[in-house]
């Protein structure tokens, strides 16, 4: 971009007579004295030449850049004034009355004409030497918005999910939101957006990169870590968590704008979940048949929250059953047992996974809603009875998900489990808009509340206590199963630098174990007793309702 800045003028003598023309270009001399100096301009070739470099410099201020001012300008700059103000006023200043709301500052006298002009092309040199720096800083923004293959692939892929982190604080938050009563349960066809996560065109990239600066700093910093720590999970979960985001946009898109308000507004994560649990809840009952809400209305209340939760229940079921049976009416002609009930010896394997793995972590709702279907499969059970069941196990299995035991030593599923004196630094350094370790969701479930507290020490910059185990991190620390696993099967699938990643993450938890997690599911094998018995590509071919994002 060519610099349409004029020259800048020779800096003329240091003299009386400059210091008149100054003064006269300044209109401070009296009528007088301003006859005499308009008659040397007129008659001295000298002097009018003085007068034209002057009106140049003067010129010159227009061309500055109009930086815009930073959120905290006028009380920063108003807090330096009052300090480098003088305590008493020059005398000859010129006293304003202060007030103690006013918020200016009593100005110092003005400069005589000889320091005036010192003061001038003070200013004007200090200004050339940062119009450069500060020349490039104003004109970035507009070159990466005008010019789309100056965007970096960090950037483009933050503009092109930026419609998704909307009410997203971070991705503590991202995964809760994965939980079965927010958006953790698979939506089928009919309830599909059109792509929110698609490729975007250039006109709507730069739409979203003038949305993303007209965000606060913070904010924006927010949503550059947040996108970071998303796209450094495995592939698979990525997916999983863009897919959750996509509901809960596509959720708060079809909000009510009293509904949306009151969900985005909410001044931390903690009270931004338990507004979105308490909207879906209510929007749920509104939209139940009349018959139904009255029957909860005429319930005691000490019965109402079991016959909701039947009631969403049998709601799920229907609509599962109707999707499956709309998929599978091929199979279901047929009467045979889906894969894996069709192996007597897989069949066993699955269910003592959910006995001791899986059922664990389920909610009571859930818990309920997978001992009905396992009754079902003792009376005369038909294909749909066992798909469904494998669909629900392959469903919570996925809205589940866990990480290999150590071989010893107690599991920190809650704060009674941290050392007093770590968690009384984690509660110093903890600021109000965190939620505290007692409080937090993931409280009672290994691994999710050990990494909560791995996450928030980390981000405090608490050091662990050397004694603190969260899990394991080499393979001596792994349950032998696990650990002939990794010996026998997966090393022996691995490439060289899938080996390298796995040793790089040697002695760290979770990455460690995520690492096992992230490679034995590239190679399509199962973790004994972390995963479903059985290659993943077939639970994901026989159960999968909708195709996953790749």
């Amino acid at each position: 971009m060519p610099d349409e800045s004029p020259p800048l003028p020779e800096l003329p003598s240091d003299d009386e007579t400059s210091d008149d023309l100054v003064a006269y270009l300044d209109g401070e001399l009296d009528e007088s004295t301003s006859r005499i100096i308009e008659s040397q301009i007129a008659s001295d070739s000298q002097t009018r030449q003085k007068s034209d470099l002057l009106k140049k410099t003067y010129d010159l201020l227009d061309y500055l850049p109009k930086t815009e001012p930073s959120p905290t300008f006028a009380s920063r700059t108003l807090t330096q004034l009052s300090l480098s103000a003088p305590a008493q006023p020059t005398a000859g200043a010129a006293t304003l009355p202060a007030t103690a709301t006013s918020g200016y500052v009593i100005p110092p006298p003005p400069p005589t004409h000889r320091g005036r002009m010192l003061a001038i092309w003070c200013v004007i040199l200090s200004i050339a030497t940062a119009l450069g720096y500060f020349g490039h800083l104003l004109a970035r923004p507009h070159l990466e918005a005008t010019d789309p293959s100056k965007r970096t692939s960090e950037q483009v892929r933050l503009l092109e999910r930026l419609p998704l982190y909307l009410g997203v604080d971070d991705l503590d938050f991202a995964r809760q939101l994965e939980s079965a009563e927010f958006f953790g349960e698979v939506e089928f066809e009919g309830s599909r957006s059109n792509g929110l996560i698609d490729t975007l065109t250039s006109t709507e990239l730069v739409r979203l990169e003038n949305l993303f600066k007209s965000y606060p700093l913070s904010r924006q910093q927010q949503l550059r870590k947040l996108d970071e720590e998303i796209s450094n999970e495995s592939a698979d979960r990525q997916v999983a968590l863009l897919e959750t985001l996509e509901r809960y946009a596509i959720w708060l898109d079809r909000l009510p704008d009293s509904y949306r308000k009151e969900v985005l507004m909410a001044p931390a994560a903690f009270e931004r979940l338990e507004a979105i649990r308490i909207i879906r809840s209510r929007l749920w009952r509104e939209g139940l048949p009349a018959s139904i809400r009255n029957r909860i209305q005429q319930a005691e209340i000490s019965q109402r929250d079991t016959m909701i939760n039947e009631i969403k229940q049998q709601d799920t079921r229907r609509r599962t059953t109707w999707e499956l049976a709309r998929r599978e009416w091929a199979n279901i002609r047929t009467d045979r047992r889906p894969w894996p009930f069709d192996d007597e010896g897989l069949t066993e394997q699955v269910n003592r996974f959910v006995d001791e793995k899986l059922r664990t972590r389920l909610s009571n709702a859930e818990r309920i809603d997978l001992e009905s279907m396992r009754k079902d499969l003792t009376m005369n059970a038909d294909w749909f009875k066992w798909y469904l069941y494998g669909n629900t196990v392959f469903r919570l299995s996925e809205l589940h998900p866990t990480l290999p035991e150590p071989i010893s030593g107690k599991l920190i599923k809650s704060h009674m489990d941290l050392p007093a004196e770590f968690l009384q630094q984690l509660r110093r350094k903890s600021g109000p808009g965190r939620r505290q370790l007692v409080q937090h969701p993931s409280s009672g479930k290994w691994p999710d509340f050990a990494e909560t507290v791995v996450k928030e020490a980390s981000e405090l910059k608490v050091p662990f206590p050397k004694d603190l185990v969260f899990g394991p991190s080499r393979l001596t620390e792994y349950t032998p199963p696990v650990r002939t696993f990794v010996e026998t099967q997966l090393l022996s699938e691995l490439t060289p630098k899938e080996k390298g990643e796995l040793s790089k993450a040697e002695s760290i938890w979770p990455d460690h174990s995520q690492k096992i997690m992230e490679l034995a599911r590239k190679h399509d094998l199962s973790v004994p007793g972390v995963t479903l018995p059985g290659a993943p590509s077939n639970w994901e071919k026989t159960y999968r309702t909708r195709p996953a994002k790749r």
